[in-house]
């Protein structure tokens, strides 16, 4: 072993299953602290929308600066229905793989699949 090294770790009690018992939003909590960057957002134009068996991956520019992608996963190994809706004031302009580039929507989010979706202004 090179060089210092160092680890956090925690203990989480729950009941149920890890899904029910809250373990993914504490560990993503844990590992993946939240970034925050000053933003301008028009007052009222987010809204927050929880969907059982999804989990938010990402929200961030696209890469070409035209607009944003909302990146989200099926955590659990099931099977979810896809059914997104965008705050008004925004349009979804399509599925987009990871490289951003069109992709064919998919009524389903298969076990552990990545769904993307380009948002853009109206």
């Amino acid at each position: 072993m090179r060089g210092g090294q160092a680890f956090t770790y925690a203990l989480l009690p729950f009941t149920g299953d890890w899904l029910d018992g809250g373990v993914l939003a504490e560990a993503q909590d844990l590992n993946q602290p939240l970034f925050v960057r000053a933003a301008k957002v028009d007052e009222g134009s987010w809204q927050a929308i929880a969907v059982q068996g999804v989990a938010l991956s990402a929200l961030k520019p696209t890469e070409a600066g035209d607009g944003l992608i909302l990146r989200l996963y099926e955590p659990a190994g099931g099977t979810v229905r896809s059914q997104i809706r965008v705050a008004s004031g925004w349009t979804a302009s399509g599925m987009v793989n990871l490289l951003e580039e069109p992709s064919p929507a998919a009524e389903f989010l298969g076990p552990f699949a990545i769904q993307s979706l380009k948002l853009q202004r109206d």
